[in-house]
């Protein structure tokens, strides 16, 4: 890539009207981010942080802010003659839509998936490891070939954090970071879940990369998905969770009624959203009689899904059904 070519960019929320946007140079330019609601005018301007990686590339990270809801932007990163982007805030309200990918791969596979997609009228979008790029923010858990511990304050608060978005609770757990009673991400969700109120917040959603429950031969009874689900299921249930979204495994399936063994409430839905575009191929169904399961989907690849949201009595029983 040229020099002052700007790569990689990638846009997230981080909080209810601020939006960060990062991307990579190979030398140093301004970390700055001209945007504004019309072409190519830029009414607001804000400035940001440089850090090299390596010392091959420059991350570049602004946040901007304060934005209106459901609203196009359109922004310069960096220097002047660099291309114009643009990107479109969630709504402050319901509906909202998700769409939740993973595993994209870097072959052709996943091209079919991306232009799904684009076409699809979704407001933000939740990816489970293995990254790429789009015009609506996108939110990302740590997957297996993300491993790399990236401290960030003395935390790794970078690999699982947490985030509101119209109403719904996001927790974005990591499942290749320390995850046992005595760790910072344990103790983090501990009070991640007290920090809100259940009773006004209609959705609470959890996205993580290794499955809890799987009927497939792939990646059974791993550490990262035994031990977490040991540690934080009843957690979880506690909170009266909605829906558990995982991936790691190449195939989607759905399961129901899983953690109501911690209670007569109902749990959670456990859905493990199929593969993205991986070259490695469907994952072969385990018909073993003493998997414990009670699978209310399909079998099929090369999938992403999008769920439309919409408001709710927060303070009623919950129940997604298959």
């Amino acid at each position: 890539m040229e020099l002052t070519s700007v790569v990689q960019v990638h846009i997230s929320v981080v909080g209810n009207d601020k939006m960060r946007i990062s991307w990579i140079t190979e030398n140093q330019t301004p970390a700055i981010v001209k945007y504004g609601t019309s072409l190519r005018i830029y009414e607001f301007a804000a400035n940001g942080t440089i850090s090299s990686y390596h010392l091959v590339m420059y991350l570049h990270e602004v946040v901007i802010s304060p934005l209106k809801p459901n609203t196009i932007y359109y922004y310069l990163c960096g220097q002047d003659l660099n291309p114009e982007f643009n990107l479109k805030t969630p709504p402050a309200q319901f509906p909202i839509n998700f769409t939740v990918v993973g595993d994209l791969g870097q072959i052709d596979w996943p091209t079919s998936t991306l232009d799904h997609i684009a076409k699809s009228n979704y407001h933000m979008l939740l990816l489970l490891g293995d990254l790429s790029y789009i015009h609506r923010p996108w939110m990302v858990t740590q997957g297996n070939h993300d491993v790399e511990k990236v401290p960030k304050s003395g935390s790794y608060f970078n690999l699982y954090y947490s985030f509101e978005v119209a109403g719904v609770h996001v927790m974005m757990l990591g499942s290749y970071v320390d995850f046992d009673a005595s760790s910072i991400q344990y103790m983090w969700l501990q009070t991640d879940l007290r920090g809100f109120n259940r009773r006004r917040t209609s959705w609470v959603m959890v996205l993580l990369y290794a499955p809890w429950y799987n009927s497939n031969y792939a990646y059974q009874l791993e550490l990262e998905s035994v031990q977490i689900k040991e540690t934080m299921e009843e957690m979880i249930y506690g909170a009266r969770a909605d829906v558990v979204f995982v991936r790691h495994v190449h195939a989607y399936e759905r399961f129901k009624d899983k953690a109501n063994k911690f209670g007569p409430a109902y749990g959670p839905a456990y859905i493990t959203i199929g593969d993205g575009g991986n070259r490695e191929g469907l994952a072969s169904l385990n018909t073993d009689d003493d998997i414990e399961t009670i699978l209310v989907g399909s079998h099929c690849i090369w999938t992403s899904s999008t769920y439309l949201l919409v408001n709710r009595r927060a303070s009623s029983p919950h129940k997604i059904e298959g």
